[in-house]
């Protein structure tokens, strides 16, 4: 997906989505939600990126990685304030949640620090 091939992702996706239905709830941990997630947000499947977002608020409130997919979801829907919103919310919690050490927060790091880095201070995009 980084190479930005979406017919690659389109193709391949129902066997990605079968393979994360087949895990069990114990195998389904923070960081295969996020990558199915930006799986579905790449195909259109919003409100299901919507729904693994919601899963990792229910075990951290203010998680990153949620925080991360809200916003996107919310650019390619034309929501502003939503995605404003979900920027604000990383921003305001990048500290302490990245101290948590999560190991997804590790496995993503530069790209954390990245989309950090593109929320001006006291506002978002």
């Amino acid at each position: 997906m980084a190479a930005g091939d979406t017919a690659t992702v389109v193709r391949f996706f129902p066997m990605a989505e079968q393979a994360f239905a087949n895990l069990s709830d114990s195998e389904r941990d923070n960081d295969s939600r996020f990558h199915i997630s930006l799986l579905q947000v790449r195909v259109g499947h919003s409100p299901a990126a919507l729904a693994q977002a919601d899963t990792l608020n229910l075990k951290a409130p203010k998680h990153l990685l949620a925080s991360y997919i809200r916003a996107i979801v919310g650019d390619l829907q034309s929501d502003t304030a939503g995605a404003a919103k979900a920027r604000r919310a990383f921003r305001d919690n990048f500290t302490v949640e990245m101290a948590t050490n999560r190991p997804e927060y590790q496995m993503h790091r530069e790209m954390l620090d990245q989309f950090l880095a593109t929320i001006p201070v006291g506002g978002a995009k």
